[in-house]
């Protein structure tokens, strides 16, 4: 390829402004101004991938990145191509290149902009790339105080902080220097192609048998029509890349959590395999595991067959899941302030809500085995709406948006709650066995007309 071919001015200048993208680089050449730099390999895994391009030879790792150039590097590894029925962004005009990958990333819940603005030609900062690739790699935002350590824990925004946290405790992304996390730096292209190769232990983008490499992290299977076979400890996150099409566990053990983010995609895994129960983020997908032959006596060849246990299920949009037994639900963040119905549901585990608004997560005629865990970090505070007999019978509130427990009459219950942030209880016919505010947190209760035989605050 002419890599020293100059461009006239005004082009130059347009080059410059998409530069990630604009003149792709083969894998087996090397950019003029990588060699040496702490971020060489890196750079050089996803562009082999053909995730990212250089222009003119270079690949200006230490520039800033824009908001559209990241829209485009997520896009293009996960393989999306759902994108948005209608604009939200009034500053991303649709004929513009960074239009389509922008309203890609919105319509999976990875860019969802500020004001009615997408701000596609703005520097990202460190704490908006730590969010947006925490989205598309469906890692869930944790508790803030893991953020404890660090000078400047203070200046991280809220509707960040929990994505930040997630991605240090991991260690996939660290600080500048002397416990500095500079969340609203500009981050640099070198970085976030380090932090993708930090949180990516394994990229699977085309068709094929592969063996699963038993690295922490995440394997990101962004193809259908894949075989995985092996070991690996680490999660395993299936895009939206393998839409309508299979993938297949092959004598395959996976210890770490299965993902599926397609929609109508085919799971399959041989009575060899050992993984967990699938999440189903997407939609009619379908997930298969061939029992082992039973011998006359009805037990299994290779010992005792014990059925998958119920998969456990991810909500990321507003609207109503009618029946079926889960070993966990999640409510993300992706449902924003919206409404979310769970009607005759049963959770196995734990129900975590990680988004959801003030008007209601409905629990309707629900069993929850499990927990219920308030976790959403910023926006109107959830109210979970129990009725039909729903009963929540332990409640954990930990997320910086706080919640609302309302009941629609005696018939259901609350239990204990363990209040560490601000919870508000209200409504005649809500009844609770108990409120505990910690020692370790500070967090306002408030009690409206309902009835709480015990309170305690350590």
């Amino acid at each position: 390829m002419q890599r020293g071919r100059r461009l006239l001015s005004l082009l130059l200048t347009l080059a410059l402004m998409v530069s990630l993208f604009a003149v792709p680089v083969m894998a087996d050449d090397s950019y003029s101004d990588t060699h040496g730099h702490w971020a060489e390999s890196s750079i050089e895994r996803w562009s082999e991938y053909n995730i990212v391009s250089g222009s003119d030879g270079a690949f200006m790792p230490d520039a800033s990145m824009t908001r559209g150039q990241l829209a485009k590097v997520l896009a293009n590894m996960l393989g999306l191509t759902e994108t948005a029925a209608n604009n939200p962004f009034s500053d991303v005009s649709d004929t513009a290149w960074y239009a389509p990958y922008m309203l890609r990333c919105y319509a999976a819940g990875i860019m969802l902009g500020a004001n009615g603005k997408g701000n596609p030609d703005a520097p990202v900062s460190r704490q908006e790339a730590m969010t947006m690739i925490a989205r598309a790699l469906n890692i869930e935002p944790l508790d803030t105080s893991t953020l404890d350590g660090y000078k400047d824990a203070n200046g991280v925004a809220d509707w960040a902080a929990g994505y930040v946290a997630a991605l240090t405790s991991a260690g996939i992304v660290g600080g500048v220097g002397d416990s500095i996390l500079a969340p609203t730096n500009d981050i640099n292209r070198a970085s976030v192609m380090k932090v993708f190769d930090k949180a990516i232990s394994q990229y699977i983008n085309a068709a094929g048998t592969y063996t699963l490499t038993d690295k922490a992290g995440i394997v990101l299977v962004a193809a259908g029509d894949v075989t995985l076979t092996g070991t690996t400890r680490a999660d395993v996150l299936v895009s939206p890349a393998a839409d309508n099409k299979a993938v297949n566990f092959d004598k395959a053990t996976v210890t770490g959590k299965v993902i599926v983010q397609a929609d109508n995609a085919k799971l399959t895994a041989s009575a060899d395999s050992k993984i967990t129960a699938p999440t189903m983020n997407g939609t009619g997908t379908t997930y298969t595991k061939t029992e082992k032959p039973k011998t006359s006596s009805g037990s299994s060849g290779g010992g005792s067959y014990t059925p998958p246990a119920p998969s456990s299920r991810t909500i990321s949009a507003t609207g109503t899941l009618n029946g079926g037994t889960y070993s966990s639900v999640t409510i993300s963040d992706g449902v924003g302030d919206g409404e979310v119905t769970l009607s005759g549901v049963t959770v196995n585990g734990n129900l975590t809500i990680n988004g959801g608004g003030s008007h209601s997560i409905i629990l309707d005629g629900c069993t929850i085995l499990g927990k219920v865990i308030f976790g959403k970090a910023t926006g109107e505070a959830p109210r979970m709406f129990l009725k039909g007999g729903t009963d929540a019978n332990e409640v954990v509130v930990n997320g910086n948006a706080g919640a609302i427990i309302e009941a629609e009459n005696s018939t259901s219950t609350v239990g204990a709650v363990e209040a560490n942030k601000a919870l508000e209880v209200r409504g005649s016919n809500t009844k609770v066995e108990t409120i505990t505010v910690p020692e370790s947190a500070t967090a306002t209760v408030t009690v409206k007309d309902a009835e709480i035989k015990t309170v305690e605050a350590k």
